[in-house]
């Protein structure tokens, strides 16, 4: 039991992939989460996924059924099964389960408003993807992601001579990985730049090419992680997709580490203080660097403010959603 109050019976999460979203919410909520995994591929995986999820349903038999969005094929699976179980349907939805962007073509778009419409409830991070549910009859919920909790970190030795700021990667195709580098090797006697994430995507002849300002972290451990953030000056992390709270965002938060993000308006409006916003062009990414090193006395206690105030919200949100949940369970 948490401070949310007792366990949540008759009340299941099932997932296909890990996310600390999902792990945040369900903690809170006091909801047991089924992580469902296979190790084969392509269509084998996908039915071995149906299979495992069809028996945990009969086995359950929930009156509440809770999935995550990415994977589309479990959440029609799980809409398909809805009237044999008699469950009510709360689907949370990421970005692309709402507005489409790696997978942007019609027969996805209509798939998702289709599945919007269908669920009881659909969970969204903002306003401006819950206007998107309302469009397609369904009915939306806004909850943020939790502040993720720093429980260790390993302090990183970084540059002394720079303003230290650390790019959280993932090459996802979202992500204008280029641009941001391009400014930071623009700005190499000012600025040094940690990349995390996997860089075996980048050529290496382009690695190769760039400046000792530009540092590719590899893959890290947790600790390893937090600890490049905790001794960073600052903390990077954009993207293409429309209305997007991305994860490094709530990272850079709970690090205390002021941001540059790109400025879409979900953005704007929810991380409001401590903050640089760019359109994401390599121009205006340098000039955020650049605001970033004036301002970061001011920016710093900004996001300290920010983060005093982000998990008190977000906790009356989710009570409202766990008071919502208990009149159907």
């Amino acid at each position: 039991m948490n401070a949310a109050g007792q366990h949540m019976n008759d009340v299941i999460w099932i997932s296909w992939q890990g996310h600390r979203r999902t792990q945040g919410i369900c903690d809170f909520l006091s909801v047991d989460l089924h992580v469902l995994t296979s190790t084969k591929k392509s269509v084998a995986r996908y039915l071995q996924l149906l299979y495992k999820t069809l028996r945990l349903i009969q086995t359950e038999r929930p009156k509440v059924l809770m999935v995550q969005n990415p994977s589309i094929v479990l959440t029609s699976a799980c809409v398909f099964l809805r009237p044999f179980y008699r469950y009510r349907l709360i689907v949370d939805a990421h970005n692309e389960a709402v507005q489409p962007y790696v997978h942007d073509n019609w027969a996805v778009r209509a798939a998702s408003a289709y599945l919007l419409g269908k669920a009881d409830l659909t969970i969204v991070t903002n306003s401006y993807l819950a206007e998107t549910v309302s469009a397609a009859k369904g009915i939306a919920f806004v909850l943020p992601d939790r502040l993720p909790k720093i429980d260790g970190y390993n302090p990183i030795n970084l540059s002394q001579q720079t303003f230290n700021i650390v790019l959280i990667a993932t090459y996802a195709d979202d992500e204008p990985i280029a641009s941001i580098i391009d400014s930071a090797v623009v700005l190499q006697d000012r600025v040094t730049l940690y990349v995390t994430g996997d860089y075996s995507t980048l050529e290496e002849a382009y690695r190769q090419s760039l400046p000792s300002n530009i540092v590719f972290t590899g893959y890290l451990s947790n600790d390893d992680y937090w600890g490049y953030l905790k001794s960073a000056d600052a903390v990077i992390d954009l993207t293409m997709m429309d209305n997007c709270l991305v994860c490094g965002a709530y990272e850079g938060v709970a690090a205390a580490r002021p941001l540059v993000l790109s400025g879409n308006d979900a953005t704007i409006s929810y991380f409001s203080k401590g903050v640089v916003y760019t359109d994401n062009s390599s121009q205006d990414i340098r000039r955020a660097m650049l605001e970033l090193i004036d301002k970061h006395e001011v920016l710093s206690e900004k996001m300290l403010e920010l983060g005093k105030e982000l998990p008190e919200a977000w906790r009356k949100k989710a009570e409202n959603l766990q008071r919502l949940i208990r009149q159907w369970s």
